[in-house]
């Protein structure tokens, strides 16, 4: 099994960070980079996402392009990609 995990937050994203007259936050992602990760899981990759962030909009994104993991809020980074594994 051949497996890509992303960051979200510059990876997944323009990496900019805006936020609503209320503090919402957006993200804004690219419909190219959606294409690229379709066509990557299409070949046999499963995909992972894993942030330190706990995003709606992430989870989302991610559950369109059919992730196979989504790990959101995740600080402990060395931990969750070994749940991953």
């Amino acid at each position: 099994m051949r497996l890509v995990v992303l960051d979200a937050d510059g990876v997944l994203t323009s990496g900019h960070m805006i936020y609503g007259a209320q503090g919402e936050a957006f993200k804004q992602f690219h419909s190219r980079d959606g294409l690229g990760l379709v066509l990557a899981r299409v070949a046999g990759l499963k995909l992972a996402v894993l942030t330190g962030r706990q995003s709606d909009i992430v989870a989302r994104r991610c559950g369109e392009l059919r992730f196979d993991v989504i790990k959101l809020g995740r600080f402990d980074k060395i931990d969750a990609l070994g749940e991953i594994l």
